[in-house]
C-alpha cells in the first residue's frame, strides 16, 4: 500500500493552517504569469490556492487516495488534475511556471529518480521557465541521536472526536536517508482506530541540488531559505529553490 494513501486522510487536518508557502507561490505567478503546474499535487492544498480567474493550473499526484480528495475540490475550477509519478509524466504541454511542493522532491530516494524527475520537469517548462521547488534544509533535520524519540505532531478535536498523531524518525546520514513513521490515532468516545505510515525520504545539500539541476539542463537562479525568500543559510528552515530552464534549449 502506499503510505501516502494513509496519509491522505489526515494531510487537510494537520495542513488547514499552513498558507505561508501558497503565499509565496502566488508571488512567483504574480512574476511569471500564464498557467501553471504543480508537481505533487497531494489533497489539492497548493493547486487550490492558486486558482483564478484567466489562470489554468495543472496538477500531478501519484497516490489515488490524495488524487480522490483533491478532485473532490477542484469541481468546476480551472484545473486539470492528472495522475502520474513526477519521474515520468507527460500532460502534453509547457509551462513558463512549475512547482514542487512541500518535500515532494524528497520522497524520491535514488540519484537515478532524482534525475529522472528533474528530466521531467524540465521537459515541461519552456525555455526561460521558472521551476520553484521547496525542500526542507538538511541541516535542521533530526539526526541519529533522535531515533525512535516519539514526538507530538497534531491534535484535532472536531465535537467528539479527536485525531492525534505522533511521530518517530531514523537517520543514516550515511546514504542521506530519513524514515519517518507517523501514527494516527482517531477518538470517538471509548472507541479508538490507528493507522500507520512509514515514509522513505532523501535529504539534499545545497551544492548536490545544484549538480542535479545542471545534470537536468537548469540553472539554479535563486535559493531561499524560508517563504517569505530571505537568504538560505544552514540554519534556515527551508531551501526554496529556483531554477530556470535556458532560453536557448529546445
Amino acid at each position: 500500500m502506499n503510505p501516502y494513501d494513509v496519509v491522505a486522510s489526515y494531510y487537510d487536518t494537520e495542513h488547514a493552517s499552513l498558507t505561508s508557502d501558497t503565499t509565496m507561490y502566488l508571488q512567483f505567478v504574480e512574476w511569471v504569469g500564464g498557467d501553471v503546474l504543480v508537481a505533487g499535487a497531494g489533497t489539492g492544498r497548493v493547486p487550490l490556492a492558486l486558482t483564478a480567474p484567466g489562470r489554468r493550473v495543472w496538477a500531478v499526484e501519484r497516490s489515488r487516495a490524495m488524487l480522490s480528495r483533491a478532485r473532490a475540490k477542484f469541481d468546476g475550477l480551472d484545473v486539470d488534475l492528472v495522475e502520474g509519478d513526477i519521474r515520468h509524466f507527460d500532460v502534453g504541454r509547457r509551462f513558463d511556471l512549475v512547482i514542487v511542493p512541500l518535500d515532494v522532491f524528497s520522497c524520491l530516494t535514488t540519484s537515478s529518480d532524482q534525475i529522472a524527475a528533474l528530466g521531467a520537469l524540465r521537459r515541461h517548462l519552456e525555455p526561460g521557465g521558472l521551476l520553484v521547488m521547496d525542500l526542507v534544509n538538511p541541516h535542521v533535520l533530526p539526526g541519529p541521536e533522535d531515533d525512535d524519540r516519539v514526538r507530538r505532531r497534531f491534535e484535532h478535536r472536531d465535537g467528539t472526536e479527536v485525531i492525534r498523531a505522533f511521530d518517530s524518525t531514523r537517520s543514516d546520514p550515511r546514504r542521506q536517508m530519513l524514515t519517518l513513521t507517523i501514527s494516527y490515532e482517531r477518538w470517538s468516545g471509548q472507541t479508538v482506530s490507528t493507522e500507520t505510515a512509514i515514509l522513505e525520504t532523501r535529504w539534499i545539500y545545497r551544492f548536490e541540488l545544484e549538480l542535479l539541476l545542471r545534470l537536468a539542463d537548469l540553472g539554479l537562479e535563486s535559493l531561499y531559505g524560508d517563504y517569505e525568500l530571505g537568504p538560505y543559510d544552514w540554519t534556515s528552515p527551508r531551501m526554496i529553490a529556483v531554477g530556470r530552464r535556458p532560453v536557448e534549449s529546445a
